[in-house]
């Protein structure tokens, strides 16, 4: 949860300054712009009153960098450039700035130059003898900005992914640390953030209603303890994985284990019994018996699923002590046999008797 915390908080920083970037760009290039046309503007008024006075001796005086200067007469043909030689150049009079200038007075445009590389952003003025003045200038784009600025705007991006890491980080493990506090065992009534408040009741009614089902098992298990202690049979429950559940004291008493087996798997009984196999032998049909010989005395032990058949959920096991019945058993046959015996004699002498 830190982790996913952490990742969204720095994501939206980083998003966010994205975006403020962005727009800071947007407004810049917008600034710079419109500093540069008010610049051009300046020169090209200054230059049509250089023209006015001087005539083309101010412009071959002056020396102009990156401008391009261009005088045009009424006609549209080309008087003077500081660039391109003028007897080459085509009619200017469709150009945008100029038709501007002489509808207005001043005219101004922005596009690529057919004869100097890049875009040019243009600016035209119109003299008292109807000629027109036209300085031209490179404009700078967005990505010129960009570029521009790209080293300060590297490391100023470098320090505010770091500091929105720090901060993500920090911001995170504040949010996630109450919640990693929290005692679900015993949950606070005031809740420190609010919206856990209907989870904490939650889980304090389930704690209610667990503690009621624990003291109403544990007091069940009780009576069943005390009802299976006193009996003479001996009674085993088995659950998942063969785990013993409860045993009382004939069983274990029978299986020669102690009553604090309780817990553990059914390889503490002796593989004698046979339990193992009468447990699977009882998934298969329901249900299972057999007679086991231990010690000189006979046991018979009964097993039952509990739950479905197909699928139980523990065992039932009883386990009989029938030594004792065993034991009459074979007297009550002996007996037979014997007076089987000593009858035979006496009825075969009345039977030949008979005979004859």
């Amino acid at each position: 949860m830190t982790k996913r915390i952490f990742r969204s908080i720095l994501f939206v920083a980083i998003a966010v300054l994205a975006a403020a970037l962005v727009i800071i760009l947007g407004v810049l290039y917008d600034y710079f712009s419109l500093m540069q046309r008010e610049q051009m503007r300046v020169e090209t008024e200054l230059a049509a009153l250089g023209v006015e006075s001087q005539g083309e001796a101010y412009l071959n005086d002056i020396r102009f960098s990156t401008i391009r200067v261009t005088w045009i007469a009424a006609d549209g043909t080309v008087l003077y450039d500081n660039r391109t030689d003028e007897a080459a150049m085509e009619n200017h009079l469709e150009r945008e700035e100029v038709q501007e200038a002489l509808a207005t007075g001043y005219g101004e445009s922005s596009r690529t130059s057919s004869t100097l590389t890049g875009r040019q952003l243009y600016s035209a003025k119109l003299l008292s003898d109807g000629s027109v003045i036209r300085l031209a200038s490179p404009q700078s784009t967005i990505l010129t900005l960009i570029f521009g600025m790209l080293q300060p705007t590297v490391i100023v991006l470098a320090g505010a992914v770091l500091l929105a890491f720090l901060l993500a980080s920090g911001v995170s493990r504040k949010i996630v640390q109450p919640l990693n506090e929290l005692n679900l065992d015993l949950p606070p009534k005031d809740a420190v953030y609010e919206e856990l408040t209907p989870f904490l009741n939650r889980i304090r009614t389930q704690q209610h209603h667990l503690a009621k089902q624990e003291a109403e098992l544990k007091r069940r298990k009780e009576e069943f303890d005390a009802a299976t202690d006193s009996m003479s049979e001996g009674v085993v429950l088995i659950g998942e994985r063969r785990i013993i559940l409860s045993i009382n004291r004939a069983a274990a008493r029978f299986l020669s284990v102690s009553e604090s087996s309780v817990g553990q798997n059914i390889c503490v009984f002796d593989p004698a019994f046979g339990i193992e196999d009468l447990l699977e032998k009882t998934e298969r049909n329901g249900r299972a018996d057999k007679l086991v010989s231990y010690h000189n005395l006979e046991y018979r032990l009964s097993a039952a699923p509990i739950g479905p058949k197909n699928l139980p959920s523990g065992f039932a096991l009883f386990l009989f002590d029938i030594t004792e019945r065993e034991k009459n058993e074979k007297m009550r046959r002996e007996f037979t046999a014997n007076v089987s015996h000593e009858l035979k004699t006496p009825l075969h002498s009345i039977s030949g008797c008979a005979e004859l």
